[in-house]
């Protein structure tokens, strides 16, 4: 799927650039634009790829001695829970900050806030608190950035290219979050162990993902 998508991509920007007026000038879009939208692909693949981690370890119980779980120690609706309390937070509370301190200010900050959400689950994944905080930064980073990051490159693009922009926008954070996503499966199943019969995913997997992802 990934190679048949990047197929895809590259015909398009081919038959795009050889057009006299494409919808999509990808040749104009200049380097601050391009960069905000990398910056958005990465930030949205990594905390995606370490919120799917939450649910499997919140069913994990440490009594398997894998290195990680927590379903002995409390529920995984309460970790579900906080995550999506930081998306239904992080969206409004980015768009009112980034009238006090700009779009791309605000973006950066939900990129660290992300980077502090997605290290903590290495202690998140052994310690039920630091999961439960890790979670909720990881939704705030998900509102955060999906705001700043329609803010920002909409202050970078004149107003006759706005619909453009935010479908480039919603383009990079879709492929971001899928992409790594596969990376992350991909880490788990090449990690994979047999246990009483049946595989189960090893530490060496969930940290690794999470190491990719940080």
């Amino acid at each position: 799927l990934l190679v048949a998508g990047a197929a895809a991509l590259a015909r398009w920007s081919l038959v795009s650039s050889r057009k006299p007026e494409p919808l999509i000038d990808v040749r104009n879009l200049g380097r601050p634009l391009v960069l905000t939208l990398l910056v958005l692909l990465l930030a949205a693949g990594s905390y995606q790829s370490v919120l799917q981690l939450v649910p499997l370890v919140g069913h994990v119980s440490a009594g398997l001695h894998l290195g990680y779980g927590l379903a002995d120690q409390g529920s995984v609706a309460l970790l579900l829970a906080m995550s999506g309390i930081g998306v239904t937070l992080g969206g409004p509370l980015s768009g009112l900050l980034a009238t006090r301190i700009g779009p791309a200010a605000t973006l950066a900050g939900a990129v660290l806030l992300g980077l502090v959400g997605s290290v903590g689950m290495f202690l998140g994944a052994i310690h039920l608190p630091a999961a439960l905080v890790s979670a909720f930064l990881l939704g705030l980073t998900a509102g955060a950035l999906g705001t700043s990051g329609f803010n920002t490159a909409g202050s970078l693009a004149p107003a006759d290219r706005q619909g453009v922009v935010s479908s480039l926008v919603m383009v990079a954070i879709s492929v971001g979050s899928v992409v790594l996503n596969f990376v992350g499966a991909a880490v788990l199943t090449s990690t994979a162990a047999v246990v009483d019969g049946g595989t189960v995913n090893t530490a060496a997997g969930v940290f690794g993902c999470i190491a990719i992802a940080a």
